[in-house]
């Protein structure tokens, strides 16, 4: 009887690149998608996203008439396994539980750094349903005006 070893197959360098620039396009138009239709625009993809394109920063660009355009958002998209740090994913895991066991409230993490820049992180849910408030408001507003 002949034992046959499972051997590991290792995938090459430019294999590994091209399955990065997939999951990269996929999760960018997933967002695109997202953001398209949370608020009510023509969001797609950045063209050559992520080929040093001058002419269009960021990894999706609004093509219609969203807060997005109009504020000129540039927006940066990661995805995979390592995307959130594991300490930000444990720490937003603990606000999850803490906003449930408070009755469902939205939350966000503030992280400081020393003498440096302090950033929030939200669930993109929240988010939207902020971004989108302003939104409709700015709308309003400028009806109320004309």
């Amino acid at each position: 009887m002949k034992i046959i070893k499972n051997m590991e197959t290792k995938r090459t360098h430019s294999e590994i690149g091209k399955a990065n620039k997939r999951l990269g396009a996929k999760v960018e138009t997933n967002s695109a998608n997202f953001w398209g239709d949370k608020l009510n625009s023509n969001i797609k993809r950045t063209p050559r996203s992520g080929a040093f394109s001058q002419d269009w920063p960021g990894d999706i660009v609004d093509l219609g008439k969203s807060i997005i355009k109009e504020d000129n958002w540039i927006i940066d998209i990661k995805g995979g396994k390592s995307a959130v740090p594991k300490r930000i994913k444990d720490q937003m895991e603990k606000l999850k539980d803490d906003a449930q066991t408070a009755g469902s409230r939205k939350s966000w993490l503030e992280i400081a750094e020393p003498y440096g820049e302090i950033y929030i992180i939200m669930n993109r849910k929240n988010f939207a349903e902020l971004l989108l408030e302003l939104q409709e408001w700015r709308n309003e507003f400028k009806e109320h005006q004309e």
